[in-house]
């Protein structure tokens, strides 16, 4: 798609130190780990960062890979009949964004997975996560975990469609304000269809929210 011309995601040699200690802090908040599972994984890890607007995985391939988000955002979406964009989840910095359904079991997906401007990334494989599994069973837990975090974000997505029009966006502010202020520079196309709004009433909307609280626009 044009809007995504002229995107890339770049390997990075090196992953910054606080980058790991993200991902593996994020792992212990969910379950206690032995150290040595991550002193092994630590090794295999790949950073990345994405250029304009990457497609981190395609719809209809199997998912081989999950994506530690240490800063920026991922969303995952769909087309609909009139292949028009559906995005339906968001990962920010702090989550692992996944495609549960293919990555567990290696059909191919129905969702595409975009990264936003200046994400950084860590890649983390299926042949990774099958080594912790074959070596640490009580990873397998962790895995489960994970997923249903992600459940989570669709009880919370539904939560916030309950609210109508211009407070449907407000909420979605208080959610993901780094969008608001523009640190995450998501297009108003993801916004618009994540918020199950039109792109022409999102910018009226939006127009409107800006004229009500002129602050936010400073």
């Amino acid at each position: 798609m044009k809007d995504f011309k002229n995107s890339s995601l770049n390997p990075k040699l090196n992953i910054k130190p606080e980058y790991i200690n993200e991902l593996f802090d994020y792992l212990k908040s969910i379950t206690d780990l032995n150290h040595v599972i991550f002193e092994q994984l630590k090794e295999k890890l790949t950073g990345h960062f994405a250029v304009g607007y990457p497609i981190i995985h395609r719809q209809g391939h199997v998912s081989q890979k999950c994506w530690f988000v240490n800063s920026g955002m991922v969303i995952a979406y769909s087309y609909d009949h009139s292949r028009h964009i559906a995005a339906h989840t968001i990962f920010k910095a702090g989550e692992i964004a996944l495609i549960p359904d293919s990555f567990m079991t290696n059909n191919p997906s129905k969702d595409n997975l975009i990264a936003c401007p200046d994400t950084q990334l860590i890649e983390i494989s299926r042949e990774q996560v099958q080594h912790m599994h074959d070596h640490f069973p009580e990873t397998e837990r962790l895995a489960k975990l994970i997923i249903a975090h992600q459940m989570g974000k669709v009880r919370r997505r539904d939560a916030l469609l309950r609210y109508k029009g211009k407070e449907r966006i407000q909420q979605f502010f208080q959610l993901f304000p780094q969008v608001r202020h523009k640190e995450i520079k998501l297009m108003d196309r993801l916004s618009a269809s994540y918020l199950m709004i039109t792109e022409p009433s999102f910018s009226r909307l939006l127009k409107k929210i800006g004229k009500d609280n002129p602050e936010l626009e400073k």
